[in-house]
């Protein structure tokens, strides 16, 4: 009984070093550890209170986010997070329209919409072009 009791823990133990591991290297490789240094809102009080969109997808950097991304929008940014169970290292983060530069793509089956930060160079975010029409929705909305 006792060997099994440090399998299992060994197990667990193993589970969330690897998964902590692999969140840290997603965050570095994504840039999104450069954007947090930044817009994070984890330190100051988070200007987006509006309606979010979850389960988006999009890429960042060299890594694909699919169906964990939450994105909102109001007039005065941007505001993007993750589900819970990838937010290790992944804080919340709320990016000023005045520092985000649209730039819109076709692809083979549909457009994108690549979004680069002018304060954080190098990295860009990029969404199918219907996700960004939604949060220019949201954006419109929160205004009224």
């Amino acid at each position: 009984m006792q060997v099994k009791n440090v399998v299992i823990f060994l197990f667990l133990f193993g589970f969330v070093a690897i998964w902590t591991l692999a969140l840290r290297f997603i965050a570095l490789i994504s840039g999104w550890t450069r954007l947090a240094k930044r817009y994070s809102t984890k330190d100051r009080l988070n200007p987006y209170q509006g309606k979010k969109l979850r389960r988006k997808s999009g890429r960042l950097g060299g890594s694909s986010y699919k169906r964990v991304l939450i994105l909102g929008a109001n007039m005065q940014g941007v505001y993007i997070s993750v589900n819970v169970l990838f937010r290790l290292f992944h804080p919340p983060l709320f990016i000023p329209w005045s520092e985000i530069e649209a730039e819109e793509r076709d692809g083979v089956f549909m457009s994108f919409v690549t979004l680069k930060f002018t304060e954080v160079p190098n990295v860009a975010l990029t969404i199918p072009a219907k996700v960004m029409a939604q949060l220019n929705e949201l954006k419109a909305m929160n205004f009224l």
